[in-house]
């Protein structure tokens, strides 16, 4: 490549196809019940990220 070539990068993604990537960021998911009030407590709890 000479010095005065033009350089196109381009990145594509966020890393979330990639699952122990994603995991490592974000941690274990969170287990909700099919239930409103199942899905406020565990949010209350601080399971919402």
């Amino acid at each position: 490549m000479a010095k005065d070539e033009v350089v196109a990068v381009v990145v594509t993604g966020n890393g979330l196809k990639d699952v122990p990537s994603a995991r490592r960021a974000t941690g274990a998911p969170l287990v909700v019940d099919p239930d409103l009030g199942d899905l406020l407590r565990k949010m209350a709890e601080g399971g919402a990220r």
